[in-house]
């Protein structure tokens, strides 16, 4: 539910948080995170594990309105694996409007459990 990508995530968290100022302010975190061993957010990409799937089937679902992450950078996750369907697109107004979504609607999740199992 509403994977995303480090890079795109925190980018788009940073302006959110910080508006004009979140570019210089992405840029020095980011360098701070590498001097203390971190890697690139930008080398942090769901897509491989999604890919290393193989058969195993996953089910994406993604808000619309999710200001930090976005329908585009999970379907191309989804477009990337084997899966038989687009990524669930919920209509939401906020961040967490994925995963209430699931929680309100869990005959969704189970229908996909009870079709893979």
């Amino acid at each position: 539910v509403q994977p995303t990508s480090a890079g795109h995530f925190s980018k788009n968290f940073a302006q959110h948080q910080f508006g004009p100022l979140s570019g210089p302010i992405y840029l020095m975190a980011e360098l701070i995170y590498q001097q203390f061993g971190g890697i690139a957010l930008d080398a942090i990409e769901p897509i491989f594990a999604a890919t290393g799937a193989g058969e195993t089937p996953l089910l994406f679902v993604q808000g619309d309105g999710d200001p930090w992450g976005s329908v585009g950078n999970v379907a191309a996750m989804a477009a990337a694996t084997r899966q038989e369907r687009d990524p669930l697109v919920a209509a939401t107004s906020d961040r967490f409007g994925g995963y209430k979504y699931v929680i309100d609607n869990p005959q969704v999740a189970l229908d996909f459990f009870e079709q893979h199992s």
